[in-house]
């Protein structure tokens, strides 16, 4: 008979996963990198749907409770450091060891049974912290309002379940760690590598899941399309297309990978797939990139957002052959301006969104540039056609006027090009308003862009203004004169991404602050909080490589601290057990 009935145990083992996987994802330990997946996973059966895992509990401890006010904005911070350390000073166990959680398929059908395997050097002291009561080789405690099951199973590990049949069944037998580190593939090696902890989920284990999730998300998109009636423009046809990538990432993906490092400086994310060899995807993923070296092409400045993309690679390029492709299905009416020719032609570019002192006066974009690698003349003369085609056209209650004038105005002794986008809402459309308002808060008075642009030996390069001092920062930085991707700023966040990059952006965290500061004391919110003079950029890396798809984010202490403050300040602190009443194993 189990001790935990089935509609207590479909109720709760949402909630059980997600609060026992917080503390392992949020484990690292700061000058430890792991080639081989953490050791506990050698215990874990390769029929288990979702892994969590960590490789050392005592470091993990020392180094979240250093970050632990910047994590609690992600939610539950201080919980899960909590309830780990609750297990760390727990008699018994092994203060180095590793750990795993295992969400394992269920028999009957129903929810997910979860597994937990904790090192321990000695069993019975454990237990008995617990004041447990045995019965043969089974041993059943309360842990944080939670029954627990146990038993050992040898090589200084434990096993622990709320769900008895689980322990009773499992033989704890090793010998799984090669299996595990074969599916996680090369990608998952890569993210161990940079992490102490690592969940990895089986997808096509979880397929069945995943599918049913995603035919929910479908029914609540169509149900949003005919509340929207004839405004639902191409929705239908977008569904189309999601059902494309989504059938494509089952088909081809072998597991979906998280990695997280935290140490005393800040906090570094892992988002991953690897893709099974010889797949669709798999092929896009193929080669390693040099995004940095494009991002030296655009001025260093003061900047809300800034990126760049290498896509000389062959398997890149047909990826984006396949997006306009997908991208022309989502869109089936007349499109303002085409850039799928632009994409596929160009080998790489580089953009920065620089920040403006007259943000609602310039427009968004008015301090801004963009480099793009590859033939110079060849992309010139597609941006010429593209701006000639889009001229006099009428799209969804929007007219555009557009001009594009080759070697009109000289800058650095350099004939340089101009062209014009003008942008008329039609009164009479219904979203008219909106429209407008919009349009003014990101265009600024002349409701439009401008801008010059040139080539230069290795691509074209083009402002969102017609700043001639822009203009020349541009020039200079597309000449080699010292880019934004070698600042000092760019470089200390860069050492944390994937070297092989293809692609990578940077949030300006102290402009974006600084704005949402001033944004809530025009609204009366009193902004209490305080933007650093130094607060780094967030960063973000994206590789492909050996048929694996990895994304990286890496965000400082000071970062996470600031955001905290300004969460606080606007109500949305987090932290905390905010579910109530849930299980906390």
């Amino acid at each position: 008979m189990r001790s935990t009935t089935r509609s207590t145990r479909t109720n709760k083992v949402s909630t059980t996963l997600m609060r026992m996987t917080a503390p392992l994802a949020l484990a690292a330990s700061a000058g430890l990198a792991h080639a081989e997946l953490p050791a506990a996973l050698d215990r874990v059966p390769d029929s288990a749907l979702v892994t969590a895992s960590i490789g050392n509990l005592e470091a993990f401890i020392g180094d979240a409770r250093q970050l632990q006010g910047g994590l609690d904005m992600l939610g539950g911070g201080a919980e899960a450091i909590g309830a780990a350390g609750q297990l760390l000073e727990t008699d018994g166990i092994d203060r180095d060891g590793s750990v795993a959680l295992a969400m394992m398929p269920n028999a009957d059908g129903g929810e997910p049974n979860l597994l937990l395997i904790a090192p321990v050097d000695d069993f019975d002291a454990f237990v008995g912290s617990f004041d447990g009561e045995t019965v043969g080789n089974i041993s059943s405690f309360e842990f944080q309002g939670q029954r627990m099951h146990a038993k050992s199973i040898g090589g200084g590990y434990a096993a622990l379940s709320p769900d008895d049949e689980t322990i009773t069944t499992f033989t704890g037998e090793g010998g799984k760690l090669g299996i595990h580190e074969s599916l996680a593939g090369p990608t998952g090696a890569r993210v161990a590598a940079d992490s102490d902890t690592i969940v990895i989920a089986n997808i096509q284990l979880l397929k069945p899941q995943l599918e049913e999730g995603y035919e929910g998300l479908k029914g609540q998109m169509k149900m949003m399309a005919m509340m929207a009636g004839p405004q639902a423009g191409d929705m239908e046809a977008q569904m189309e297309a999601l059902d494309v990538i989504a059938a494509s990432f089952l088909r081809d993906a072998k597991v979906g990978i998280v990695g997280l490092d935290v140490s005393a400086d800040g906090l570094a994310i892992d988002l991953a797939s690897q893709f099974a060899e010889g797949s669709e995807i798999a092929g896009f993923f193929k080669s390693a990139g040099d995004s940095p070296k494009l991002l030296t092409k655009v001025p260093d400045m003061e900047f809300l957002i800034a990126g760049a993309g290498d896509f000389s690679a062959p398997g890149i390029q047909q990826l984006l052959k396949n997006s306009n492709e997908l991208n022309a299905q989502m869109n089936t009416g007349a499109m303002a301006m085409d850039m799928g020719k632009f994409w596929t032609a160009s080998e790489g570019m580089a953009g920065v969104l620089g920040a403006s002192p007259a943000l609602f006066a310039g427009g968004l974009f008015s301090n801004s540039v963009l480099f793009v690698s590859g033939e110079p003349e060849s992309t010139r003369g597609t941006m010429r056609d593209l701006y000639a085609k889009m001229n006099d056209q009428t799209i969804e209650g929007m007219t555009y006027t557009t001009s594009y004038d080759t070697g009109s105005v000289e800058i650095e002794g350099q004939q340089v090009d101009t062209w014009k986008m003008g942008m008329k809402v039609d009164p009479a459309h219904p979203q008219a308003m909106m429209m407008q308002q919009s349009m003014m808060m990101m265009l600024g008075p002349q409701m439009g862009f401008s801008g010059y642009a040139t080539t230069v030996d290795d691509g074209y390069v083009t402002t969102y203004s017609q700043n001639t001092a822009l203009m020349k920062k541009a020039l200079g930085a597309a000449g080699g004169d010292g880019g934004l991707g070698s600042s000092d700023a760019i470089e200390k966040i860069a050492s944390e991404l994937p070297e092989d990059r293809f692609a990578e952006a940077y949030l300006g965290t102290k402009t974006l602050m600084g704005y949402a500061r001033m944004a809530m004391s025009m609204m009366g919110g009193g902004a209490q909080f305080d933007v650093p003079d130094e607060l780094d950029p967030i960063g973000v890396g994206i590789s492909g490589n050996e048929g694996g798809f990895r994304a990286r984010t890496y965000i400082t202490k000071d970062v996470l601290n600031t955001i905290g403050q300004f969460q606080n300040q606007g109500g949305g602190g987090g932290g905390g057990n905010q579910g109530g009443g849930g299980p906390r194993f």
